[in-house]
């Protein structure tokens, strides 16, 4: 069980995931934001908001990562 939690290559596969998981669902949003404000504007403005909250929660725990490295 220690072996497990504390593998480099789990902790680097985990990363990578993460970091490829957040970059596909902001894509995701994006596009429904561009596809949405065709038809609502009130949902576009709300998924525009979402991409920002997540773009910057993104942001900021690499920056914390990357110091804490």
């Amino acid at each position: 069980m220690y072996i497990n939690e504390t593998d480099e290559r789990n902790i680097a596969i985990g990363k990578e995931s993460s970091q490829k998981g957040s970059t596909i669902s902001m894509v995701g949003i994006a596009m429904a934001a561009i596809t949405a404000g065709f038809f609502d504007e009130k949902i576009c403005i709300t998924l525009c908001a979402v991409l920002f909250f997540s773009a910057l929660v993104t942001i900021i725990v690499n920056l914390y990562y990357k110091r804490k490295m």
